[in-house]
């Protein structure tokens, strides 16, 4: 009888570049480890309200260090993050709520998409160096997607039943002592909850799950 799931869910928030470090390393590591994996859009900005937390970035001393911290973890996980100098000025005067009620959306939806809407916005933000902030910006990659549900979906961006599910997951993230992302919480089998903050802590992940650690499992990467 092999043993049962430990449950991941992993709050993340496209704002953040870390967020699809460790968004890609879960989907690698959900091929080797046995966790059942819940991907759960929330909304960053309301947790530094509630938490009292500050973006990093909101330090100006700390640009040049994400910009070689960025390069270093590119080069370990096979990522292709780009950092751009006027990331700060943007993500401190915009808010990717939009964004996240679409991913949102398509979690309700079409929720097979979720993976590459998520993928899509971070690529577009992170890569291309292009918005992800407006309304244009998600019809855009709600387009590029071809999604089937892709009227219902955006239709719904300003519906109840979206906005409950971003603030539902916030809330949980909450419950569970979140102040920033990437935020994971795995659900041991016997009930106890295990946080872990940022993209740099698999290895320990691996030491709670009593698994082996891989490394970055690049080989992986085109196949997810």
């Amino acid at each position: 009888m092999s043993a049962r799931k430990v449950r991941v869910d992993l709050f993340y928030d496209i704002i953040s570049p870390y967020a699809w470090i460790n968004f890609e390393a879960w989907l690698r590591y959900s091929k080797k480890w046995p966790v059942d994996l819940h991907l759960r859009p929330f909304y960053l900005p309301g947790i530094f309200q509630k938490t009292g937390n500050i973006p990093p970035i909101s330090i100006p001393e700390k640009n040049d260090y994400l910009n070689k911290d960025l390069q270093r973890l590119n080069e370990y996980w096979g990522t292709e993050l780009v950092w751009h100098k006027d990331f700060r000025a943007q993500t401190l005067a915009r808010s990717s709520i939009y964004a996240q009620r679409f991913l949102a959306a398509v979690q309700l939806y079409e929720p097979d998409k979720l993976i590459p809407a998520s993928r899509a916005f971070w690529k577009r933000g992170w890569v291309e160096k292009e918005s992800v902030y407006e309304e244009g910006d998600v019809r855009k990659i709600s387009h590029d997607l071809k999604l089937k549900c892709e009227k219902r979906i955006l239709g719904s961006l300003k519906s109840d039943e979206v906005k409950n599910l971003i603030i539902d997951n916030t809330n949980e993230a909450l419950a569970t002592k979140a102040f920033g992302t990437p935020w994971q919480v795995l659900t041991m089998e016997d009930g106890k909850k295990e946080a872990f903050f940022g993209c740099d802590r698999m290895h320990l992940v691996a030491q709670t799950l009593k698994q082996p650690y891989y490394g970055p499992l690049k080989e992986l990467a085109k196949e997810i």
